[in-house]
């Protein structure tokens, strides 16, 4: 009897053994073709330094290097040929690593032909949007017109804990800056404070692109402006 039981262990864990075989194969034949399927890729232009606006489409070819990426990290409207950008300037600065995108171009002059309502030039066909912000998301308080930020946004995931955050534009325009609230002074002058203590509303011009992007960031979390990185 016990030798019958043995020989039926036996049997169990030669199938169990094939059994756990055939998974792995399929798994690791099935990982590959998600790898696979995953490393499509597209070429795209990223910029090799810092560009700064107004840079002619007969400049960029030392400033940038062509790229595989994968497509679902490619920018919308990426640049894959630069003759797509034929007889255009950058509408705005370019960082290193930054994808160029048909978006950050425009016709030679027409960062000129668009004024805020404050007087600070926008490139044309740009949005302008106001965000609701704290002082201390609005650079301490510090943001000023005619200011070049970049926005933070931190996301709330409604999938996972916690938050992602992301750049969400760079090289953003602050047109106008309006505070809500006091300066934060008090009557004891030892507490006296130049922090403002109310909501600022900040005016910023983006591209199409950018403006979906802070837009959703203000409903679905958080942003914060951030200074540029130096160009030295």
């Amino acid at each position: 009897m016990s030798k019958r039981r043995r020989v039926v262990g036996i049997a169990a864990a030669v199938a169990l053994a094939l059994i756990g075989t055939f998974v792995l194969i399929a798994y690791v034949r099935n990982a590959g073709d998600r790898a696979a399927a995953g490393e499509e890729l597209a070429p795209v232009y990223v910029a090799a330094e810092r560009i700064p606006a107004g840079t002619k489409d007969s400049e960029l070819a030392s400033k940038v290097k062509r790229e595989q990426v994968p497509v679902k990290v490619r920018a919308e409207g990426a640049v894959s040929n630069l003759d797509q950008v034929d007889g255009l300037v950058t509408s705005i600065a370019l960082l290193p690593g930054e994808q160029l995108a048909t978006t950050r171009f425009s016709k030679p002059g027409a960062t000129d032909a668009q004024t805020s309502v404050t007087g600070t030039k926008i490139p044309l066909g740009w949005f302008q949007t106001t965000i609701l912000l704290e002082p201390a998301q609005a650079l301490g308080g510090t943001v000023k017109a005619n200011q070049h930020v970049a926005v933070v946004a931190s996301l709330n995931q409604p999938d996972a804990t916690g938050q992602q955050t992301v750049v969400a534009a760079r090289d953003v325009i602050v047109t106008n800056v309006q505070i809500d609230g006091d300066q934060g002074a008090t009557s004891d002058q030892k507490e006296v404070t130049s922090a403002p203590t109310g909501n600022f509303l900040v005016t910023v011009a983006v591209p199409q692109d950018d403006l979906e992007r802070i837009v959703n960031a203000t409903s679905q979390g958080k942003v914060w402006l951030a200074t540029e990185p130096s160009a030295g």
